[in-house]
């Protein structure tokens, strides 16, 4: 290290007298003057920088100040969805005419593609249309697929392989209500119902006899040839032709305190019987009607919102509403776990096969909903906000979605999401609640286990869940400031590595004083020195010479560097709120006594918050800042903050909130903005465009992460059973980065990770083989690889019961995604990192970045150009 820096001594004194121009030294450094005599001689010099070349890459030179980058081109990547599948389900629907295990089901969901397809009975999903859809049917007559989509009504006549826009007839528009019987369809929204026998091509529309009203729900009376429209607190009836709608019961519908309408049902087996369920605000109850809407009975209340009422196709007093399952029509008992209470779709023809939709995505049922469990494989909309690599075990990653937690164990090959989800028990997926956005791992000597999801934490690797501080970290932020309306969030944990119990979270907020006006931000810095349970704001303004920002002001990120420093970048998102000066944001520092200061500005003034922040992880002083609108940018500075460059790449279409810096290289550095992945190995001096991952244009690239590459895991691992001890053997990997195994044992379970299960021994590189005692039982063994930072890679796993060696069965039954295709390893090329994650709202996504890490080229000859 000392050599580099020598080295590097002598090329800035080259600079200062101007000899050498023209010439691109590795890491896109220009040469200057080398102030050294000509005695040197141009050998002397060559060997000189061949000699600093071979050292180069343990510690790159920072780039100079250059004009604006230029974007060269684009890198085509191949990027592979890790199978963390599933979208909040908003709509399903079967095709009436086919039959499981074969048959086909459609969900429409918000995210991802949005409309979905399954033709094996659910097990594995296709997208086909690319837009969110809100309602789903099928026509029993002429198997036509209709939707509603974010882009209007569309059919598709071929099982969803091509699809056509129909115009909304007069009145409708936006998310309408759906309901399709045999050839009729029904739209309803505002206060207008429209109705077409002829698939779309003519329609019959009338309105509801109450002025500024919602259709909520429509249902069909299939016997008495009516239909039904429900708004937020009253039911009408109308026949199908001429359409004339009056309320059912005359208008005292209301007076059974139906509000929030959701869910309407009309019984196909029992002339008259109407149900009506209400939803998630005011009454949340299921009522009944044996007259055709005329009164009405409460049959339960107090549950969670009724989103869906479905009729048995065969079992004429069998019933499911929103979660729940009635065999007399009367009396309700709750479906399995994972049924969900917003959609339902039953096999016509296979009434014991059902699908149930939850915010992870789809949940199947193959004996009459006592049981569901997951099937959302290819459905790649899970909106990833933030997922994280641990610093100790480099194989456990947690990742945080609007569908839950999910993590993995082994570097990303196979997931276990959503957390907390057992099929067949009464438990709920662990949520990141509060906004969602905040993951960090937690570090310490001898603790990987615990991890920060929002406003929760785990000390079980997401198992179970406990509320963050005592009082809750939520607690404190509401009654630090916030009055009237309040809405606030976690944007981001983070956790010192030299010290795991200082855990820094940055705040952002937003309230409406009581009484009304506009909204006011809020949030700010908080601080724990005992691993999150207690918290404190930081409670002193960020002053510079250019302006004040208030300590309140919403903090949108927050990163540890080396050394105990820490940055965090601040602003109101929104950028309508001027917290003085014209500034929007800006970026703080925490001093080595432990206070914040504003660093030097990097628009003046700060006319745009900071959305996103990197540190070169062996430099601190390196920093790289994404800013918002109105004009985003990307910005670097080599001296911690008191000056910057602009580093912005040609072609971002919104702001840099995701950045990533090599965990080795420093010149080497991915920035997403919204969708586009940029890529740069000279320090931002010049950028090229990777074909971005699958991402809707709604949702930005949320996070990007260079995870280290872990030490390969060892080979073969075999046992042999002698008396009551095991002799363990296995192949080495190669490579500098592997240093030896660390052995560990349980009785349970396979340990996953280098602090479970009881330490065995710790052997070198040399060692191949071990001696263990056994416990006369079941054993269980692993052999983690670890490097020469103590850091520990992918186990190998084995297993002992009764003289018998065996390996580990698999884990995670029903809820493990698995990849589609073989995992490539790069054991033999130890590189620093080989992979690049990408979070988008369809999925986690991953590429390879190896073959882009040369960073470093020497062009000669070397020309010296005006010499005295």
């Amino acid at each position: 290290m000392d050599e580099v820096r020598s080295v590097e001594v002598s090329f800035q004194e080259l600079s200062a007298n101007r000899i050498y121009r023209g010439a691109r030294l590795p890491f896109g450094r220009r040469l200057g003057h080398l102030g050294l005599s000509w005695a040197f001689g141009l050998g002397t010099l060559v060997l000189t920088l061949l000699a600093f070349v071979g050292v180069a890459r343990s510690e790159p030179l920072p780039a100079p100040a250059a004009p604006a980058s230029a974007t060269q081109g684009i890198i085509t990547r191949t990027w592979e969805n890790l199978g963390v599948y599933g979208a909040v389900v908003s709509a399903i629907a079967i095709d009436p005419n086919t039959n499981p295990p074969t048959g086909t089901v459609y969900a429409g969901t918000t995210s991802g593609r949005g409309l979905y397809r399954s033709t094996d009975g659910g097990l594995t999903w296709e997208g086909i249309y690319t837009a969110s859809v809100q309602a789903l049917a099928v026509n029993t007559t002429g198997r036509i697929v209709w939707a509603v989509s974010e882009r209007g009504v569309i059919t598709s006549a071929d099982g969803g392989t091509t699809w056509h826009n129909v115009p909304y007839p007069p009145g409708i528009f936006g998310w309408a209500r759906l309901v399709v019987s045999g050839s009729l369809t029904v739209l309803g929204a505002g206060e207008t119902v429209a109705r077409s026998r002829d698939g779309g091509a003519t329609w019959d529309t009338t309105t509801l006899p109450c002025h500024g009203c919602q259709v909520t729900a429509l249902a069909v009376d299939k016997i008495n040839g009516r239909l039904f429209a429900a708004t937020d607190n009253e039911v009408y009836v109308s026949p199908i032709a001429p359409l004339n709608f009056i309320t059912s019961s005359g208008g005292v519908t209301s007076s059974h305190k139906m509000q929030n309408i959701t869910a309407l049902g009309v019984s196909p087996h029992i002339s008259g019987v109407v149900y009506a369920g209400t939803g998630d605000t005011g009454q949340q109850a299921l009522y009944r009607s044996d007259d055709g809407g005329v009164s009405w009975t409460q049959l339960y209340s107090n549950v969670a919102g009724v989103g869906y009422i479905v009729f048995h196709p065969v079992l004429t007093q069998t019933v499911y509403a929103g979660g729940m399952r009635s065999d007399d029509g009367l009396t309700f008992s709750p479906l399995g776990f994972g049924a969900g209470n917003s959609h339902l779709a039953i096999y016509p023809t296979a009434p014991y096969t059902m699908f149930g939709a939850i915010d992870q995505g789809i949940n199947r049922s193959t004996d009459g909903g006592n049981t569901f469990f997951p099937v959302n494989t290819g459905i790649d909309g899970v909106v990833v906000q933030d997922f994280t690599q641990n610093p100790r075990d480099l194989g456990l990653y947690f990742v945080n979605t609007k569908s839950g937690i999910g993590r993995s164990f082994n570097g990303g090959q196979q997931w276990e999401f959503p957390l907390g989800y057992v099929p067949g028990t009464p438990s709920q997926p662990v949520g990141s609640h509060f906004g969602g956005a905040a993951l960090a791992p937690y570090y310490e000597a001898a603790n990987t286990r615990k991890v920060f999801l929002g406003e929760l934490f785990s000390d079980d690797y997401g198992d179970t869940t406990q509320n963050l501080g005592n009082p809750s970290l939520r607690s404190r932020i509401e009654s630090s400031g916030c009055s009237g309306q309040c809405a606030a969030f976690i944007n981001t944990i983070a956790v010192d590595p030299a010290d795991g119990n200082r855990v820094y979270a940055a705040v952002g907020a937003h309230h409406i004083p009581p009484g009304g006006g506009q909204e006011q931000p809020y949030g700010g810095l908080w601080e724990s020195t005992d691993g999150g349970t207690t918290w404190n704001q930081h409670t002193t303004d960020y002053s510079a010479s250019y302006g004040t920002l208030p300590y309140t002001t919403p903090a949108r990120v927050v990163v540890f560097a080396t050394g105990g420093l820490a940055y965090a970048g601040l602003g109101d998102f929104r950028n309508h709120t001027d917290f003085g000066g014209g500034m929007f944001g800006g970026v703080v520092s925490r001093t080595s006594t432990g206070s914040w200061q504003l660093l030097a500005t990097i628009t003046n003034p700060i006319t745009a918050s900071v959305e996103g922040l990197a540190v070169d992880p062996n430099d601190p002083q390196h920093i790289w800042v994404g800013t918002g609108g109105p004009n985003p940018r990307l910005y670097h500075s080599t001296d911690g903050g008191l000056s910057w460059e602009d580093r912005t790449p040609p072609g971002g279409d919104g702001a840099f909130q995701a950045i990533a810096v090599h965990p080795a290289l420093r010149n080497i550095i991915f920035a997403a903005s919204r969708t586009r992945v940029f890529y740069s190995k000279d320090g931002g001096l010049h950028w090229v465009q990777l074909t971005s991952p699958p991402a809707a244009a709604a949702e930005p690239i949320q996070r990007i992460l260079l995870p280290i590459l872990p030490p390969a895991p060892v080979s073969n691992l075999t046992g042999t059973v002698t008396g009551g001890q095991v002799v363990l053997s296995w192949t080495n990997p190669t490579g500098p980065r592997f240093q030896g195994v660390h052995i560990r044992h349980s009785t349970t379970a396979p340990p996953r990770t280098s602090v479970e299960g009881n330490a065995v021994v710790t052997l070198t590189a040399a060692s191949t083989s071990y001696t263990a005692s056994l416990s006369g039982g079941v054993d269980y063994f692993t052999v983690f690889p670890y490097d020469s930072a103590g850091r520990y890679g992918i186990g190998a796993r084995l297993v002992v019961s009764g003289g018998t060696v065996m390996l580990p069965k698999a884990e995670g039954a029903g809820q493990v995604a698995l990849l589609n295709t073989a995992e490539v390893r790069r054991a033999a090329a130890e590189a620093d990192t080989a992979y690049l994650f990408v979070g988008t709202d369809h999925g986690l996504y991953r590429t390879e970045v190896g073959d882009l890490a040369t960073a470093y080229q020497t062009f000669l000859p070397l020309v010296l150009r005006n010499y005295p």
